[in-house]
């Protein structure tokens, strides 16, 4: 493992990520915080996160989750609208019980309690309830399919590369930081400055 490929790796992604008009995103995953989330807010992203968990590329979700009207009576229109059985259901459930899951979720003690919690809804996986928990504010990684290659590439496995660690590679580049000239962030926004750097490049390196 090499820290100091990996940071260069870092500093060269979170350039090009800039350059390409995406600071925005940046600027959102790290000024997004808990204590700030409506019920609403939270209805909103399980919808996004669900969507995705279908396997769905980004384009296809996000086509499907901008045409999607939420409505104070329970939006019946709007669910069917959602092809897939399940996440229609999980979303119908989610919206209906939106007070009391956020209730829930703010009454945790830890981050690792939300995440846990999170996973008990439905369509939430290990690694969808990670990506709803940091669109809701909660400081954790996605170990998507771009992070677990990262990890691979510089060093962040175990077994010969059965068991990788997405998170501990973004907690040794926060670490790390400020240097370079680049700020300190949260390891939430580290993974999404190295997540779109790979979608937009393909690149590991």
């Amino acid at each position: 493992m090499s820290l100091l490929r990996l940071l260069d790796f870092f500093k060269k992604a979170r350039e090009y990520v800039i350059s390409q008009g995406y600071q925005w995103e940046i600027d959102l995953v790290e000024n997004r915080y808990l204590i700030n989330i409506t019920s609403r807010d939270l209805a909103w992203n399980f919808l996004f996160c669900a969507l995705g968990s279908s396997g769905l590329n980004n384009k296809v979700v996000r086509k499907q989750y901008d045409k999607f009207v939420f409505e104070d009576n329970g939006g019946k229109n709007a669910f069917d609208t959602i092809p897939n059985s399940r996440i229609r259901n999980a979303v119908k459930f989610v919206w209906t019980h939106k007070n009391e899951i956020l209730s829930s979720i703010q009454r945790k003690n830890t981050d690792v309690d939300r995440i846990e919690y999170i996973q008990t809804l439905p369509q939430m996986g290990p690694k969808t309830a990670r990506h709803f928990a940091r669109n809701l504010g909660i400081d954790c990684v996605k170990p998507d399919i771009w992070l677990d290659r990262l990890a691979y590439e510089y060093g962040f496995y175990e077994n010969d590369g059965k068991i990788l660690y997405p998170e501990r590679m973004c907690k040794s580049i926060q670490e790390q930081l400020p240097q370079f000239g680049v700020p300190y962030y949260r390891i939430g926004t580290i993974d999404v400055i190295l997540w779109r750097y790979c979608v937009l490049t393909g690149e590991l390196k």
